[in-house]
């Protein structure tokens, strides 16, 4: 079995996640070939890339897991934005009530990796 993905599958996660980098598309794919929760981190990131300024996405570059949300310009509507996509690439729900108090990266890839964790679970 090949490591890499069918060109047509690369072509509908870049047209579902424009504006994301090939790394993340890569990512997305894989967590969804092998449900490998260790990407969720890299989903989050390279997801939330698109949604903050230039500026902001350099600092995300080399941002560690602890770094703060709002540290990058991510506010509400951002962040509620950065979910919808992540819950499309991930394919996990989150209700809104369970984004109040997160505040670093790190805490919003715990939050999806404990409900894809519990997806599984019930599975």
């Amino acid at each position: 079995m090949s490591n890499t993905p069918p060109d047509s599958a690369i072509a509908a996660l870049e047209k579902q996640f424009r504006k994301c980098r090939p790394e993340t598309i890569r990512a997305i794919y894989d967590f969804r070939r092998d449900h490998d929760i260790q990407l969720v981190p890299q989903i989050v990131v390279g997801i939330m890339r698109k949604y903050v300024s230039a500026d902001a996405a350099e600092r995300l570059k080399n941002a560690d897991q602890q770094a703060t949300l709002s540290s990058l310009g991510v506010d509400s509507l951002t962040m509620m934005e950065i979910i919808l996509d992540v819950q499309d690439a991930i394919d996990v729900t989150i209700a809104d009530n369970e984004l109040k108090g997160l505040r670093t990266i790190e805490e919003v890839s715990a939050l999806l990796r404990a409900k894809l964790d519990s997806q599984q679970s019930s599975q």
